[in-house]
Order: C-alpha cells, then structure tokens, then sequence
C-alpha cells in the first residue's frame, strides 16, 4: 500500500533582519573617524556586528600606531635636550629636574603643535 501522504518539511529560511538604527549609527561614527566610507543601505544585523568589530580593531591598532609614535617622540626630546645639557656642562640632580622636565614638556608641545599644523594644512 503506497503512502499517499505527502510528508511537508518545514526549511527555516533564516531571514536576515536588517541592522538596527544603533549600529548603523556607530558604524558611521567610526567609519568617519576612521577616515572610510561606508554603505549601510540594505545592511544585515550580522553584518553591521561583523563591520563594528572590524572597524574597532582598525581603531586599535590606530591608537596603539600613534601612542608608539608619541613615545617615539617623547624619547627623541628627552635625549635632544639632554645631549644640549651636556653640552652645556649642566646636572641633572634634585634642583635642576624640574628645570630638565619643564625643558621637556615645552618642547613636546611645541613639537606637537608643528605635527597639527603641518596635517592641517596638508588636509586642506
């Protein structure tokens, strides 16, 4: 005897929600700090999440490249304005240390000041 009924399988189509209007948001705030540009029309849940955490990992190693760039940038004063104490047959001991660290942090800024500028300009 056949069987005539027909077996009905449901397939679960896994339908795609599209992204929420926070992550939207948030993928275009780090895609503009970031410098990109980026197409959040038609843009799924899963892929809004797979884009927020590839651009916060960009921002990551942003941070970290330009924290090793400012300690970079540190030493080098440290050691220019300690070659020119030298130079100048100056100690750096207990009186003369906030002198040293003031000389420093006066440089630093300055040299941070020409690093704005200098982008500033470039961007324009």
């Amino acid at each position: 005897m056949e069987d005539n009924h027909v077996r009905q399988i449901q397939v679960q189509v896994e339908k795609q929600e599209p992204a929420t209007i926070r992550q939207v948001q948030y993928i275009e705030v780090l895609a503009k700090d970031l410098g990109f540009q980026v197409n959040t029309q038609n843009m799924t849940k899963e892929d809004a999440a797979k884009k927020i955490e590839l651009f916060k990992n960009i921002m990551k190693m942003h941070n970290s490249q330009k924290n090793r760039e400012q300690e970079v940038k540190l030493a080098m004063v440290k050691k220019l304005i300690y070659k020119k104490w030298v130079a100048q047959n100056r100690e750096i001991n207990k009186q003369t240390e906030r002198l040293f660290m003031k000389e420093v942090y006066y440089i630093n800024q300055l040299f941070d000041k020409i690093d704005q500028l200098i982008l500033s300009e470039q961007a324009a």
